[in-house]
């Protein structure tokens, strides 16, 4: 899947990850066009690549949570955003509604972890499908809406592509609302698995 050396993977998704944000290059730019050691496959457009989406659910009257889902082409996976990885995927809000974030993005469920030959490192890995959350903390009106943006990568056994600013947006519904009391993981109590 990969060349052996990660610094040179590094700097070589560095390199595309800059190449697939300028709009006109990533137009006509096919991963074999730079003659790497290594496949990253098809670019996101000339394949079924993955679903991002978001929805809002109402906490109280000041708090909200924000679920972003990444849903993988059959056999792929995604990194976890663990910080130590450097091709780990990075949310970012586009229009937050002047919310605050509390906490960090926690996963719906822990990471498979193990050692990656080719990377020569520790990876932690979800298969299918993710759902991040975090919890945002202002005034929560009907039909809030939150938009943002997703990059990093998601793979199969064979090779890797970027995602390159995939948008999604979460509109509050007037049932989005959660009927219990908020939990230890709606509030950020939860253990950063980001770690």
């Amino acid at each position: 899947m990969f060349c052996r050396n990660s610094s040179k993977i590094t700097a070589t998704l560095l390199l595309l990850a800059t190449l697939f944000s300028a709009p006109a290059i990533a137009q006509d730019f096919k991963p074999g066009d730079l003659g790497l050691p290594f496949s990253l496959g098809e670019t996101q457009a000339e394949t079924e690549g993955p679903v991002i989406t978001g929805s809002l659910t109402k906490l109280d009257a000041e708090s909200c949570r924000l679920d972003v889902t990444v849903t993988l082409p059959e056999g792929c996976y995604i990194y976890s955003m663990n910080p130590s990885f450097s091709s780990a995927p990075a949310i970012k809000l586009t229009a937050d509604a002047g919310l605050q974030p509390v906490g960090d993005w926690q996963p719906d469920r822990a990471p498979k972890s193990g050692f990656e030959e080719n990377l020569n490192q520790q990876v932690e890995k979800f298969h299918d499908k993710v759902t991040w959350s975090r919890v945002l903390k202002g005034s929560i009106t009907p039909q809030l809406s939150i938009s943002g943006t997703l990059n990093g990568l998601y793979c199969s056994d064979r090779d890797c592509r970027p995602i390159v600013k995939a948008k999604f947006t979460a509109v509050l519904s007037e049932d989005a609302t959660v009927s219990s009391a908020p939990t230890a993981a709606d509030a950020g109590l939860t253990p950063n698995l980001q770690t």
